[in-house]
């Protein structure tokens, strides 16, 4: 695509694009801290980033959404503050598949891994 259609921030305008559609539209987020407002915000925007990909006419066949959080600050009220919303966050997002793995490398917790949505684990 052109210049103009690829750093187009109207996500209406979404240019010509060849058919079949992509296979997937992933989004990757690495975090070295804990849950903050900003970081379910930006949950938010990559659900509806990836919900765009899929609308009619869809862009991809699947979207997936991964989240990889090395909590070094172990704060666990941080934690239980945010982690429901995100997890309704995505719960509204059934056609979005999601990984969310998160350790405490400097606390005594296990490693977390929460998984959403329709992964396809078999070739198409």
């Amino acid at each position: 695509m052109n210049a103009e259609t690829v750093l187009n921030r109207n996500v209406t305008e979404r240019g010509a694009f060849a058919r079949p559609p992509l296979l997937a539209a992933v989004q990757v987020q690495l975090y070295a801290q804990g849950w903050s407002v900003g970081r379910v915000r930006r949950v938010r925007r990559d659900v509806g980033k990836l919900g765009f990909a899929l609308a009619p006419p869809a862009d991809a066949r699947a979207a997936y959404l991964c989240i990889l959080q090395r909590d070094v600050g172990s704060q666990p009220t941080r934690w239980d503050r945010h982690w429901p919303v995100v997890e309704r966050v995505l719960a509204g997002a059934p056609g979005i598949c999601a990984v969310v793995a998160v350790c405490w490398p400097h606390a005594a917790l296990e490693p977390f891994v929460h998984y959403t949505g329709p992964w396809i684990t078999v070739a198409v």
